[in-house]
């Protein structure tokens, strides 16, 4: 089996040429992995993807909330691990995909505040920058807002 190494650059290869992932995607991806790579050397774990279960994951999870990592960027980096881990599924490096029996916490999303009719109509009588598509009808951005 290749090392690790190699296996994140077959890896980075697929996103590349295959999904056709954009620059910043493969950019998120690389400092992900090297991340759970450090992991692995932090706590003398094996590199070898086939050796690696669920508690491998865990103990990934607590080690980033340890460090005290935000919760958007611990998710973040958990499911670059389990992209990369389905991946391996795939290519055969590994039976079973170990992070399919972890529930992977989805970060916080919160919603923007909802615009009142008062700032919706002040924003209608604000001058528009030529060619903008409210400035010959000011009532269609309240349309779109409350429809």
């Amino acid at each position: 089996m290749p090392s690790l190494a190699q296996l994140i650059a077959d890896f980075r290869t697929h996103l590349e040429s295959e999904d056709r992932s954009p620059c910043c995607t493969l950019s998120a991806y690389g400092v992900d992995l090297r991340c759970f790579q450090q992991f692995l050397a932090d706590r003398q774990l094996p590199e070898d993807v086939s050796a690696w279960d669920v508690r491998t994951l865990r103990r990934f999870q607590e080690w980033m909330t340890a460090k005290g990592l935000a919760q958007g960027t611990r998710v973040r980096r958990l499911r670059a691990v389990s992209s990369f881990l389905t991946w391996c599924e795939v290519e055969e490096y590994i039976a079973r995909n170990p992070a399919r029996k972890m529930r992977i916490p989805k970060p916080h999303d919160t919603l923007p505040e909802p615009v009142s009719e008062a700032r919706a109509t002040d924003r209608s009588q604000q001058p528009r920058a030529p060619g903008s598509i409210y400035k010959r009808n000011p009532d269609r951005i309240r349309c779109r807002l409350w429809s």
